[in-house]
């Protein structure tokens, strides 16, 4: 074989070697971040099926799928206001959302004492209600969470980071979805007490 066919031969292996590195590299990019729904998630008809409204007496309401049952969790910590557990009888995995006193000023904080320390990973900025809000993956763990920091009130949406992203699109209908009572206008009639479900028939959005 002459110089310059083994000089070709040398090169088209060194081609090859680089693809498939490069490919490796980024089928791992895409587990660790394909999971992280975009916010502009369209919540007019989720795949789940229909959605229902839940109205906590802690002063928010959330929609949710209506596959999914909507529970509390008892709390004997009297600064914790509310503790809720959104479940499947079809799945183990479940949501939970917490309201709750705090001491920390800013998301910033929160992410030093707990997020960053518990192995915080991939995250972008969200809007909860009208608060600014931070969506973080846990890849080790599987977990994807939601804070937000207002007027000493934490509130953290805790759910499965899952590949099939069934949860993630629970959790981001929730997030997309959440309000707090005062902000809303309610008409005579259409005021649901906590822990009361309605089946929410959603409006057609056009983007």
């Amino acid at each position: 074989m002459s110089k310059k066919k083994t000089l070709i031969a040398v090169l088209i292996l060194i081609f090859i070697g680089l693809f498939f590195l490069w490919s490796n590299n980024n089928k791992v990019s895409k587990e660790i971040t394909s999971p992280l729904q975009p916010v502009s998630y369209p919540t007019s008809q989720p795949e789940e099926g229909p959605l229902k409204t839940y109205e906590d007496s802690a002063g928010f309401s959330f929609k949710y799928p209506e596959s999914l049952t909507v529970s509390t969790v008892p709390a004997k910590d009297e600064n914790v206001y509310s503790w809720l557990k959104i479940s499947s009888p079809e799945r183990e995995e479940k949501i939970l959302i917490k309201a709750e006193d705090t001491e920390l000023n800013s998301l910033d904080d929160w992410f030093a004492q707990e997020g960053k320390a518990a192995g915080g990973g991939p995250s972008r900025e969200v809007v909860l209600a009208d608060i600014l809000a931070k969506q973080i993956q846990y890849p080790k763990e599987k977990k994807l969470i939601t804070v937000a920091i207002d007027e000493g009130i934490l509130y953290l949406i805790e759910g499965p980071l899952d590949e099939g992203a069934f949860w993630n699109r629970a959790q981001n209908t929730i997030v997309l979805s959440f309000n707090f009572l005062n902000n809303q206008q309610k008409t005579e009639g259409q005021t649901q007490s906590a822990g009361e479900e309605a089946i929410y028939e959603e409006e057609e959005i056009v983007e």
